[in-house]
């Protein structure tokens, strides 16, 4: 198995001759409601290399068809939350529609939708990825919830968690959703870091790999200083970190052969 993080909270899994991509997104600091695009495309893998996208939500960092166009190919399919696939279709694409907590068999991989809670109520699930005896979750950008145990308990333990960290303050939803009747709450609208590393713990994830972190704009705030108040609050709470790059791949024996699952912060190059 490869897994390659891509831009934001976008991650490639490859195993054999399939690859995933999850949530995929280019390198952009426009969160103000003017769009985002797709002219930096760095962070990606090749175009039309992924057989599969799956979707967390439908929120355009998270779900842009113009990425998935690109890199998916041609007769692939967007696995995604059958809420969610009247909007996929109407974008052009094969909608593979799912339900929570029904695990579906794709080529080498078994993929299964499992609870998420989404900052401004929209719909929103998690991906458990599983394939030659690996087990990872992807969290999409989440809130804190109390799922995680049913979770774990259900799937678990995890070999990976890929969490948001960035605590995401939101100062006007109203023009960053444009939907008019949202206001602020000054409440985050994702896992803050000393979240993501309890919800790492209550997953049993041998380790977690931050992501969703990074962007910082005016009316889009990341929790203050979230890298580094994630990485304190892992080392003091004795959970292992792997620290990845937008752009950098690995090879799960690359993680094997380090055998550093106990409060460490591995940083793998690519």
């Amino acid at each position: 198995m490869r897994i390659k993080r891509l831009f934001w909270a976008g991650l490639a899994v490859t195993l054999g001759e399939t690859t995933l991509q999850i949530d995929p997104f280019t390198r952009d600091s426009n969160l103000t409601g003017k769009g985002i695009s797709s002219e930096e495309l760095t962070d990606a893998i090749e175009p039309g290399t992924a057989q599969y996208t799956l979707i967390t939500h439908l929120h355009s960092d998270h779900y842009h068809p113009e990425t998935i166009r690109q890199y998916m190919q041609a007769n692939g399919q967007v696995v995604c939350h059958q809420p969610q696939a009247h909007v996929v279709e109407q974008d052009g694409f094969a909608s593979l529609p799912v339900q929570q907590e029904n695990p579906i068999q794709v080529s080498t991989f078994r993929l299964t939708a499992v609870p998420a809670v989404d900052g401004f109520g929209d719909d929103q699930v998690s991906w458990i990825i599983e394939g030659d005896g690996k087990r990872v979750i992807h969290c999409g950008d989440t809130l804190w919830h109390g799922y995680w145990w049913q979770i774990q308990q259900r799937y678990g333990p995890f070999d990976l968690a890929f969490l948001p960290i960035n605590g995401a303050l939101v100062s006007r939803p109203d023009i960053l959703l444009q939907r008019p009747y949202y206001a602020s709450s000054e409440i985050p609208a994702s896992l803050t870091p000393e979240q993501a590393v309890a919800a790492g713990i209550a997953l049993k994830a041998k380790a977690v790999c931050p992501i969703h972190y990074g962007l910082d704009t005016d009316i889009y705030r990341e929790y203050p200083q979230a890298v580094e108040l994630f990485t304190a609050t892992a080392q003091r709470r004795e959970l292992s970190v792997l620290w990845l790059q937008p752009g950098e791949e690995v090879h799960w024996e690359q993680i094997e052969e380090r055998k550093k699952w106990g409060g460490e912060s591995i940083s793998l190059d690519a």
